[in-house]
């Protein structure tokens, strides 16, 4: 999983495929679901297309489990 809590609203792409969309204020999810079968052993790109909060200092997390958050 991708952790997207920290996120505003936008995309997220795992070598050039769609993993899913993420919108802060409208989904109790805060982490996205990367299916293995899209990793590649050595280097993965992974694209993150915010449009709505900018990050001076971006960073991106992974979990082992789904975070939900009420």
């Amino acid at each position: 999983f991708v952790q997207s809590r920290s996120w505003g609203k936008g995309s997220l792409l795992v070598n050039n495929f769609n993993v899913g969309r993420y919108y802060e204020t409208s989904m109790p999810q805060k982490t996205i679901w990367v299916p293995n079968t899209l990793l590649r052993k050595g280097t993965n790109e992974i694209l993150w297309f915010e449009i709505e909060k900018f990050q001076s200092d971006p960073k991106v997390y992974f979990s082992d489990k789904a975070l939900f958050i009420n």
